[in-house]
């Protein structure tokens, strides 16, 4: 049986495609969350995150990097990369969720700072 470079190549995802892009949502979700809680008015709608923040302080997010290295060496073994992929679709929806967050409520601060003459 004859093979071509076209019958090599995988159109799909792999599991190294989705174990970065897990990574790569779990780094920008830990930096819109360190933008968010600084804004005032925006606080980590997680209660486990939240809980890590109080006890960790600015270290808050050694605890999502455990579990980050916990999904890896666990869904490592497994054939199929559908938890992982699964997982990095639950981040996406987060970080989506904190740059609204983030957005919405600087353009309303900058909305209201043009309509009223206090300051926020």
């Amino acid at each position: 049986m004859q093979t071509t470079l076209l019958s090599r190549v995988s159109v799909g995802m792999g599991k190294l495609d989705a174990l970065f892009i897990f990574g790569l949502l779990q780094l920008t979700d830990i930096m819109t969350t360190s933008i968010g809680i600084r804004i005032p008015g925006l606080w980590e709608g997680n209660p486990a995150m939240a809980w890590c923040m109080t006890q960790f302080g600015p270290l808050w997010w050694l605890p999502k990097l455990a579990l980050f290295a916990f999904a890896v060496v666990t869904l490592r073994p497994i054939r199929s990369h559908w938890p992982l992929t699964a997982l990095a679709g639950l981040t996406l929806v987060v970080v989506l969720n904190n740059f609204a967050r983030i957005g919405t409520l600087s353009a309303a601060r900058s909305l209201l700072s043009d309509l009223l003459p206090m300051q926020f």
